[in-house]
């Protein structure tokens, strides 16, 4: 299954919206949906996550030192992670365009 994912083709949908996506540049596509869509939001869930498993609904617990320590560090290590999966994000669009590139080319 995994091979048949790599290797679709775009459809013409997908590849008009890449191709705006694209125009903007790596670096917007890596912050905005790597850091801020992926890395922020993960890092939340996962810093609540971990405060209800250890507390419960404690309203103290949210108010503690070590859930702020938690936050500090899901703040720092899942945004960085992010931009690892933003970059990986980038290479397997791209690839899928320049594969759906050359395709529609040789048709």
């Amino acid at each position: 299954m995994t091979g048949r994912l790599f290797n679709r083709a775009l459809s013409e949908k997908q590849r008009k919206r890449w191709e705006q996506l694209r125009a903007r540049g790596k670096r917007r596509f890596v912050v905005l949906h790597g850091v801020l869509g992926w890395g922020v939001p993960v890092a939340v869930v996962v810093s609540i996550w971990l405060q209800l498993w250890d507390n419960g609904f404690s309203l103290d617990g949210f108010l503690s030192a070590r859930f702020f320590s938690q936050m500090v560090v899901a703040f720092m290590v899942f945004p960085a992670a992010g931009i690892l999966f933003g970059q990986w994000m980038w290479w397997f669009n791209e690839r899928r365009y320049l594969r759906t590139q050359r395709s529609d080319e040789e048709a």
